[in-house]
């Protein structure tokens, strides 16, 4: 019979290594977000909003807590004209970061526009 310090011992082991993996996918998600991010900001340096706004979307399905994922997909709706769209990502965005001057400021240019 196994003892009480080997199985906290096979207890404690199982815990380092599920936290190790949480991290591991923490960590490859934030990257997986960030390249979206990139790559919709290379969209939008082209001119391709649709792409952007969907590569920022990915972003955003990938780590919903990015508020520069939801500004961006907010700034490439301002350029569609997509208003009541870029209204809640900046929303989304002051809610995530209420120190996201920029986001402040969009949205406080569109609201003087409506």
């Amino acid at each position: 019979m196994l003892s009480l310090r080997i199985v906290r011992g096979l207890i404690f082991l199982l815990w380092l290594v599920t936290a190790a993996t949480n991290v591991q996918a923490q960590s490859s998600c934030a990257s997986s977000a960030a390249t979206y991010l990139e790559r919709g900001n290379k969209w939008m340096k082209k001119g391709e909003i649709e792409r952007a706004i969907a590569d920022y979307g990915l972003a955003i399905a990938t780590d919903a807590l990015s508020a520069a994922a939801y500004y961006n997909r907010g700034v490439a709706r301002r350029q569609k004209g997509d208003l009541s769209g870029e209204l809640s990502d900046w929303d989304r965005a002051i809610e995530l970061n209420p120190r996201y001057a920029d986001a402040y400021l969009n949205r406080g240019a569109l609201r003087y526009r409506r």
